[in-house]
């Protein structure tokens, strides 16, 4: 039997050119796992499913709402606020929608608005064409928060992050003990 010893140094002791050789040897090192369950559980929440989605070549994302749009864009001003940008294609998709309430219902501001009984049919297929436009840019924006938090997650600051808060030794030359 035999004992080495190891000096141990945390990241910060380590002189800077081995800090960025750490950097590059954990690029990956948030992203090892299913760092979109979040994402994916807020859309959930939203009456969203993301299907698949590649952040690479494809640069694709497949959605499925859950209900219909009206509600799903309800539920995303509901649940993100105002002020962010994946409520601005539900705004307007809200705001087209209720423009064509009016376009093919009967009521008044005060009382509100129906869809008249004989025009259902082209109430409901111009409303599909709507909610189609609505799942198309929705799934841009969706794609552009994965890539965002990708992206946040791959980068140097929170890779230092991680590697700090987990307390990670390294030997002198940046392999991880």
């Amino acid at each position: 039997m035999r004992t080495i010893e190891i000096k141990a140094y945390k990241f910060n002791e380590l002189d800077e050119q081995t800090r960025l050789q750490v950097i590059e040897d954990n690029i990956y090192i948030n992203v090892e796992y299913d760092w979109w369950d979040c994402t994916y559980e807020t859309l959930k929440e939203c009456r969203i499913k993301v299907n698949s989605f590649d952040i690479g070549r494809r640069q694709e994302c497949e959605i499925e709402f859950l209900e219909g749009g009206y509600e799903i864009a309800t539920n995303i001003i509901d649940t993100f606020g105002e002020a962010m940008d994946i409520t601005k294609g539900s705004k307007n998709f809200i705001k087209d929608r209720d423009a064509l309430v009016k376009k093919y219902g009967e009521g008044n501001e005060i009382d509100g608005y129906s869809v008249k009984m004989e025009l259902y049919d082209e109430f409901d297929e111009e409303e599909s064409i709507l909610e189609d436009e609505f799942k198309r840019e929705l799934s841009c924006e969706i794609l552009d928060w994965l890539r965002s938090e990708y992206e946040h997650l791959t980068s140097e600051q929170s890779i230092i992050e991680t590697i700090e808060a987990n307390e990670m030794e390294f030997t002198e030359e940046g392999k991880l003990i």
